[in-house]
């Protein structure tokens, strides 16, 4: 049992008592909130479901494009939390509509229990706003074969709250171009299957109380009225190994970028790999890839 899951084993314990009241009580004002939603949407006449976007950014100016094209067409809005990003990415992000940046800083280095509390807590500003939250990093693509929101519909309708997806690991050659007319998911297409990526990234804000992420966001314990599909055709597609070059880029930077916290505890151990097990990893996977898209 990892020292996280000691912490949130104690914590329940802890919360045993109260944590059912609270729970209720969480729920009773989010239906109150979820009425003021329907409310809007009807004098609005909106049908489909509300989508809001929660990410952490850091240096993200050749995935942010991507990331626009491919969620645009089914979120409603984007609040990014960018940490003081020095590249073009706050201004890619203003220059789409309904977008919000949100600055914390780490000082210039990677703490993954800063972004534990982010993710933890940032999606709670849509209670009465939006139907379903994505709480994700920004080369984490959330992908269906058909319409996502005809499918979050069916999902709503038949009661389910909370969406577990099939986690992919997307390979590439070469670092491929932005181009307008084709998506990233039509120019890269082939994945490994991991298991270790089935995030619990898309649920409903009203129907969660708390989340509870561990590190990573890899696991959860979350709290509420928690129905979950891992049945859906959902797939978490994950652009992060788009290129050996760009790939041993990243991991130099975020090495340099290692917190004593994150050091202390083994979070990041990946990144300070030798360029030779970099090159030798990436060409295996690469090498067995299949098209999963």
């Amino acid at each position: 049992m990892s020292i996280f899951s000691k912490f949130y084993t104690k914590r329940n314990i802890i919360l045993h008592h109260g944590q059912s009241l609270r729970i209720l009580c969480s729920l009773s004002l989010n239906t109150m909130l979820r009425l003021r939603l329907q409310l809007y949407k009807k004098l609005h006449g909106i049908r489909q479901p509300i989508v809001h976007y929660y990410a952490l950014c850091w240096n993200e100016e050749k995935m942010l494009p991507f990331m626009f094209q491919h969620y645009e067409p089914f979120v409603e809005r984007f609040i990014i939390y960018d940490n003081y990003s020095d590249d073009q990415s706050e201004s890619i992000i203003h220059a789409h509509p309904n977008t919000e940046v949100k600055k914390y800083s780490m000082g210039g280095q990677i703490n993954d229990f800063v972004y534990l509390d982010i993710k933890n807590n940032c999606w709670k500003k849509s209670r009465g706003k939006a139907d379903f939250v994505i709480v994700c990093d920004t080369d984490e693509f959330l992908y269906h074969k058909k319409d996502i929101l005809e499918v979050l519909q069916g999902l709503k309708k038949n009661g389910y709250t909370m969406v577990k997806p099939s986690g992919y690991n997307m390979y590439s050659e070469d670092y491929p171009s932005y181009n307008p007319q084709c998506p990233l998911t039509e120019q890269v297409k082939r994945g490994i299957r991991i298991p270790f990526f089935d995030k619990c990234i898309l649920f409903d804000p009203h129907a969660v109380v708390e989340v509870n992420y561990l590190p990573g966001a890899h696991e959860c314990s979350p709290w509420g009225k928690i129905k979950m599909t891992s049945d859906s055709g959902f797939m978490l597609l994950h652009y992060k190994y788009l290129s050996v070059e760009w790939l041993i880029e990243r991991y130099r930077q975020y090495a340099q970028r290692l917190s004593k916290e994150n050091i202390d505890h083994k979070l990041g151990e990946e990144y300070a790999k030798e360029e030779d097990a970099f090159i030798e990893e990436f060409g295996k996977n690469n090498h067995e890839a299949v098209t999963v898209i």
